[in-house]
Formats: C-alpha cells, sequence, structure tokens
C-alpha cells in the first residue's frame, strides 16, 4: 500500500525553531511542511488541508484549548510544542495531546509523526 505524505503545519512564532523542526520532518519523515506565525494559524487552517497541526503552547490554558479546537474543526490533530516543564501537569485539560518539547529530539519527533501516521491510517475508510 502506498503511503502518502504527511501534511504538517508548524505554527510558532519563532521562525528559527520551526525551520529546525521543518528540517527534522522533511529529512526523517519526509513530511510536506509549511511554517506560519502562530497569529496566522485560524489562516492557514481556513486556506488549506493538514493531517498534523504542531502548535506553539503558550501559558494559558483558554488560548491554548482555541488552537485545538481550530485544529480540530479543521480535521487536522494537533501536537503542542513547548518550552514549559510539565505542561500537561499544568494544563491537565491538554494532555491528551501530543506534546514535543524544545529543542526537538529527532527521535521524539518520530515517534509522535508515527503515531499520528498510523492513527490516521487506521480512521481512514477502506475503499
Amino acid at each position: 500500500m502506498l503511503q502518502t505524505q504527511m501534511r504538517v503545519l508548524i505554527a510558532d512564532s519563532h521562525y528559527l525553531i520551526a525551520m529546525d523542526l521543518e528540517r527534522i520532518l522533511t529529512e526523517t519523515l519526509l513530511c510536506d511542511v509549511s511554517l506560519c506565525p502562530l497569529t496566522d494559524l485560524q489562516t492557514m487552517l481556513r486556506s488549506n488541508s493538514y493531517d498534523v497541526v504542531m502548535v506553539d503552547a503558550v501559558s494559558s490554558l483558554k488560548i491554548n484549548q482555541q488552537h485545538v479546537d481550530a485544529v480540530n474543526a479543521a480535521g487536522s490533530r494537533p501536537v503542542f510544542l513547548t518550552t514549559i516543564n510539565d505542561f500537561h501537569q499544568a494544563y491537565p485539560d491538554l494532555a491528551a495531546y501530543p506534546l514535543l518539547e524544545k529543542p526537538f529530539d529527532p527521535d521524539a519527533v518520530a515517534a509522535v509523526i508515527s503515531k499520528l501516521r498510523d492513527e490516521i491510517a487506521l480512521a481512514r475508510p477502506v475503499q
């Protein structure tokens, strides 16, 4: 079975950090990656379709939840990117969503994306 490329959006206001993650995704997992500042997340979700959206976590549960809601409404899978220690403990309502800590460990990135790729493949109807 031919596997399609994962379409990934990285929404992070720190462009160099986003570019580092893009490099990991394109070199190790052959993903089709788009980048945008966090402020452009809504616009990007309206204009394109993504399998996974990697969102820079902020120190506000309300804003993080708004980002999750927007990503889910677009039919994508959210992943948080953070430097916040114990993010899931600080925001237990968001513990169901994958998390990647900055600086990025390529093996951790690969594990999260591979797991999501498998989940997405299982959720697609058989034709």
